[in-house]
């Protein structure tokens, strides 16, 4: 590889890699999965001068999914985040905006039904992320995403995320 194709190539990945964030700063997020997928991996990057943070997800197929939901506005600014989707739903979109005043976003997501509605069993991570910090969650394998817990550091002006998996 000659010299400018190496640096041709290395401008082609930082431009793939700034693109590939589903949100600007202070800006509006919506990701919603293809039908029949659910919410598998999250990435976040904390941005200390705008106090905020961008958000990337993806998909994967996680079981037959039925009628789907959407719950709004799930935590108030600076507030407890705590949302679990009801008859153990899969999480398959999220929506949020970001409040300069409160440098904080609310939150919401959309939620399917399993076809086969079956109890299974669940529970919460530990932190996935330190303020101010990556986060870099993926769901196993075996399981699904059914809620969230996060708390708001006025600090920081970051949060700390939990997530609630459910065995597939």
């Amino acid at each position: 590889m000659t010299m400018i194709s190496k640096v041709v190539f290395l401008f082609a990945c930082i431009i793939v890699v700034s693109v590939a964030w589903q949100n600007d700063y202070d800006r509006n997020l919506e990701f919603i999965c293809p039908t029949g997928q659910s919410i598998t991996r999250i990435q976040s990057k904390h941005n200390n001068h705008h106090e905020d943070r961008l958000w990337q997800f993806s998909c994967s197929n996680r079981g037959k999914l039925g009628q789907c939901q959407w719950f709004y506005n799930l935590n108030e600014f600076d507030g407890l985040l705590l949302f679990q989707c009801p008859n153990f739903g899969h999480i398959v979109a999220t929506r949020s905006y970001h409040n300069n005043h409160h440098e904080d976003r609310r939150f919401s997501f959309q939620c399917c039904t399993p076809r086969k509605g079956k109890r299974t069993e669940c529970q919460f991570t530990s932190f996935v992320n330190k303020l101010d910090g990556r986060m870099n969650y993926n769901v196993p394998a075996n399981k699904y995403l059914r809620g969230a817990y996060s708390e708001h550091r006025n600090h920081e002006e970051d949060r700390v995320w939990k997530f609630e998996e459910c065995n597939l």
